[in-house]
C-alpha cells in the first residue's frame, strides 16, 4: 500500500535540529465496505526513517486535501496526547471514577480536565510550585 508507486513523499523534520530528515509517505485510498469499496476517499500516511526497512506507524485520515507538511502537526500531537493523559491520570485522578453515575462521571471528568487546563495555561509548571506527594 505504501509503495513508491502512486504514493507521494516529502522530507520532514520530526524534531527541530534533527541530523537527518525522515520521510512522510502518503497515498489516497478507498476502504473496503459491505458492498465492495467505500464511497469515501481517505489519506493513509506513514513515517519512514532513513535506513529503516518499511514504515513505522501508519495513520488514516479523512483529510485528503492538505499538503503533507500540514499533516505533520497531527503526527507530532500524538506524543503530547500520551503525556497529557499520563499527567491527568497520575496527578488529577482521571481514572478515579469507579462506581459513579454518568452525571457523576461527567462532573469528575470536567473537574479533572479544568484543573489540568488551569495548571497548564495559568499556573505554569507544577514541579516548580508543588512537591510531588501521593495520597494513599
Amino acid at each position: 500500500l505504501l509503495s513508491p508507486k502512486g504514493a507521494v513523499s516529502a522530507a520532514v523534520d520530526f524534531r527541530h535540529g534533527a541530523p537527518r530528515a525522515d520521510r512522510l509517505v502518503s497515498a489516497l485510498v478507498r476502504l473496503p465496505g459491505r458492498r465492495g469499496v467505500s464511497p469515501g476517499v481517505y489519506r493513509v500516511f506513514a513515517r519512514r526513517r532513513p535506513g529503516s526497512p518499511g514504515v513505522g506507524r501508519i495513520w488514516l485520515t479523512s483529510l485528503v486535501n492538505p499538503r503533507l507538511h500540514h499533516l505533520l502537526p497531527l503526527v507530532q500531537a500524538h506524543s503530547g496526547t500520551v503525556s497529557a493523559l499520563a499527567d491527568l491520570t497520575e496527578n488529577y485522578g482521571l481514572r478515579d471514577f469507579e462506581g459513579r453515575s454518568f452525571p457523576g462521571w461527567h462532573h469528575h471528568m470536567t473537574l479533572a480536565s479544568a484543573a489540568y487546563a488551569y495548571r497548564r495555561l495559568v499556573a505554569g509548571d507544577p514541579a516548580e510550585q508543588w512537591p510531588q506527594r501521593r495520597i494513599a
